[in-house]
């Protein structure tokens, strides 16, 4: 037995008939990427790895590298957060504030199975932002964009220009539990509207855009990936507080506190 759950972000997204047709389809192509991972005996990690790439992919979601919906910088650059985390190892993979990685989540994998692999000599980062988070993709081999080949989408760039508020959208995500029982959460975003350049959001921060746990003998499992406003979810410690409470609660109790408080 498995689980996937996938999400593309709070905001005002677009209430047409033919833009909810198109995000439902797109969750529904990342359910079936995860599923497929997970059926064939795959791990947690990876099925939200495939899942969060399908988000990416999607012109309906402000994540990835390009698309008609990300969000732009004050300067109007694309830069991007992601983060994973798996609940077996307790390994994270983050990565911030970075332009021209073409899945971001691939490279916060990345990081996370390089922390994984425990090496005995130098010690791997679990974090990396801006010009040496693109140097890490590339020497890791992961797929770059080039800004002057494949410029950014002509639909962000009027969005960018007219200061466009109408539709705010945020960051993606995923959970899944593998047929092990091992538990993995990831996060992906384009950040805020009109950000500053190098500003990270909470999809970005090792445990503030999703966190994970298989869980033990005195606690239960539990795997989280939540979409808001940055500042707010670091600041108010979201995730560290539905940590605390969930071998306290219920699932539907823990929901309910967090948003009561």
């Amino acid at each position: 037995m498995w689980f996937v759950a996938v999400h593309i972000g709070a905001g005002n997204h677009e209430s047409t008939n033919a833009a909810v047709d198109e995000a439902n389809t797109c969750m529904r192509v990342a359910l079936e990427a995860a599923a497929r991972v997970l059926s064939a005996g795959g791990d947690a990690v990876s099925a939200c790895e495939e899942a969060v790439v399908v988000l990416e992919d999607a012109e309906c979601t402000n994540a990835g590298c390009n698309g008609p919906q990300v969000n732009l910088t004050t300067d109007g650059r694309v830069e991007t957060d992601a983060s994973v985390m798996s609940g077996s190892s307790n390994a994270i993979g983050c990565c911030g504030a970075v332009e021209g990685v073409r899945n971001p989540i691939t490279l916060a994998v990345h990081l996370l199975r390089s922390q994984e692999r425990r090496p005995q000599d130098r010690q791997p980062p679990l974090f990396l932002v801006g010009h040496g988070a693109l140097a890490e993709a590339k020497d890791a081999n992961l797929s770059t964009i080039n800004y002057d080949d494949e410029p950014i989408h002509p639909r962000a760039l009027i969005k960018h220009q007219d200061n466009a508020t109408r539709y705010l959208l945020d960051t993606v995500g995923a959970i899944c539990i593998d047929s092990a029982g091992h538990a993995a959460a990831a996060v992906s975003s384009a950040g805020i509207a009109l950000k500053r350049p190098g500003r990270v959001g909470h999809a970005g921060c090792p445990r503030m855009g999703c966190c994970a746990s298989n869980g033990s003998s005195t606690s239960a499992a539990y795997a989280f990936s939540c979409t808001g406003r940055g500042e707010h979810l670091v600041q108010g410690a979201l995730l560290q507080h539905l940590e605390r409470q969930v071998a306290s609660m219920s699932a539907k109790a823990q929901v309910n506190d967090v948003i009561n408080h």
